[in-house]
């Protein structure tokens, strides 16, 4: 996945940087609301979304691609992109100055001409949890990428990006091949997945969706068209605006860094700044779960919930402080200096929340995020041979699970009096919520190096295959479990019901 704004445009709508209004669209259709005229998802079948072209100095009419306004590219026609490597001064990603040597941000590069075991190489910076430079490796035509790819012009050099047709000419009369930017779950980085337009694709890219201040669904593309659908969930996100929060990473410690033996000597230097990069990100997660579950203590409260949901989340926080301190650790460890987090921005996090807003955060967060959470750390658990990474995982994994039952209990507390207009609503959000993540790979089918996941490190098949075991052997059988029980008049069932949803997280 390229990185958030370098995906060949600077794309990401009006004021996004390079980018001026343009010229008529090239559709011959009034773009209307949003990105392309159909609006919403729900709205009836409208004819195909027009481009409504803006111009970007990353993206030259001799590139074949042409920016839409809203973010969304389309490609009239096959062009070559131009390369403007290797830069000069090109550390801190093109900008001159100094290396970020950080292990735990696990940069691997100074310079464009560090980036060499394949073509197109350069050092780019990136700001997302932690700041880091890496090696990108790029394309100037579509021969340079993989079967199911083209080559997206950009700067300094265009990126191979999924495709299911070259350009226009693949397409019906009207229809663009067209290009809508996807962020990877819980990461933030952008790519395009290219397709024809279909009469009645619901959107074209994630401001085309219905979203409020708290949830957020995305924009989908498959074989049949352009959907809508829930955001996915990545362990239990702290949403604030329908968006996963973090705090960035620092060398700071602060007592957030638990104390280990130093890494195993096998491991390689590039071995070593891939676990700490790793074991950073998770140790973000966990520290924006400490929030989560503050602010869910919050909700609670408001709802009078009764006093043993409360001393579970209270217990539930105190984990998630220990797990961040565990994580940290372990990203010090391989990292060779300590490591945690900055600060954490809470701004609009505290606002006040219905109780609808605050259950769909609930299934999202907790029964879904949770729940995959603890299946991915048991993934990981099962291939990890280091000791100490291997008592980590095991108290996480226990952990996440019990918070995983919590969630579901919680749900159920919260729907047991509710009125069937609410009820319903939440059936479909919980439905549409796992639908999400059964169907939508995060990763690229990759399978970790045997040293990092000696250490704890998922590859993409791995991580794939867990959550799909989890959505089949516990997210929906516990769904199931919860209709009944919310189909059933007497507190009793209820009762019954939340018991079998425990014994299916238990088993």
């Amino acid at each position: 996945m390229s990185s958030a704004g370098s995906g060949g445009t600077d794309a990401g709508g009006a004021g996004s940087g390079g980018m001026d209004a343009g010229g008529a669209g090239s559709g011959g259709i009034d773009a209307g609301a949003g990105s392309g005229g159909c609006g919403h998802a729900g709205a009836e079948a409208c004819e195909v979304h027009a481009c409504d072209a803006i111009t970007s100095r990353t993206l030259p009419a001799t590139s074949g691609y042409v920016a839409c306004r809203g973010g969304w590219l389309h490609r009239p026609h096959v062009a070559d992109c131009t390369s403007r490597l290797p830069r000069t001064n090109s550390g801190n990603g093109g900008a001159g100055g100094g290396r970020y040597d950080g292990l735990g941000g696990g940069s691997n590069c100074e310079s464009d001409e560090d980036c060499a075991e394949s073509a197109y190489g350069f050092c780019e910076r990136s700001e997302g949890d932690f700041i880091r430079q890496i090696c990108v490796y790029g394309c100037t035509t579509d021969d340079d990428c993989e079967s199911g790819e083209i080559c997206v012009c950009g700067d300094p050099v265009g990126r191979c990006e999924a495709a299911s047709c070259v350009s226009d000419a693949d397409c019906a009369t009207g229809s663009l091949c067209a290009g809508t930017p996807y962020v990877e779950p819980c990461i933030g980085n952008v790519s395009y997945v290219f397709a024809c337009q279909r009469n009645g694709d619901a959107c074209m890219t994630d401001a085309d969706c219905p979203s409020d201040e708290y949830m957020m669904s995305s924009c989908d593309v498959s074989e049949t068209g352009r959907s809508c659908s829930l955001g996915s969930a990545c362990g239990r996100p702290f949403l604030v605006r329908g968006a996963a929060r973090v705090a960035t990473s620092q060398t700071a410690n602060r007592g957030w860094s638990a104390r280990f033996d130093s890494a195993a000597s096998e491991l390689d230097l590039e071995s070593r700044r891939e676990l700490a990069d790793h074991w950073t990100r998770l140790g973000l997660m966990e520290h924006a779960s400490v929030a989560a579950f503050a602010r869910f203590a919050l909700d609670l409260l408001s709802l009078g919930a009764p006093a043993e949901l409360m001393l579970e989340t209270q217990r539930a926080l105190g984990d998630e402080i220990a797990h961040a301190t565990l994580c940290f650790g372990l990203a010090s460890r391989y990292a060779g200096h300590e490591i945690g987090p900055g600060v954490l921005p809470l701004e609009g996090a505290l606002d006040a929340r219905s109780s609808w807003e605050i259950i769909e955060t609930l299934i999202v967060e907790a029964c879904v995020g949770e729940t995959l959470a603890a299946a991915e750390a048991e993934a990981a658990l099962f291939g990890t041979r280091d000791p100490q990474v291997r008592d980590v995982l095991e108290r996480i994994v226990s952990d996440e699970a019990r918070h995983a039952e919590l969630g579901w209990r919680a749900l159920c507390w919260m729907l047991r009096d509710a009125d069937a207009a609410l009820v319903a609503r939440a059936e479909q959000a919980l439905d549409a919520a796992i639908e999400r993540v059964r169907f939508e790979p995060l990763a690229d089918g990759s399978r970790a190096l045997a040293a990092s996941a000696d250490h704890g490190l998922l590859g993409g098949r791995e991580r794939d295959t867990a959550r799909s075991l989890a959505v089949t052997g516990v997210l929906l059988p516990c769904a199931a479990a919860l209709k009944t029980a919310l189909r059933r008049a007497t507190p009793f069932a209820r009762r019954s019901a939340t018991r079998r949803v425990q014994s299916q997280i238990a088993s």
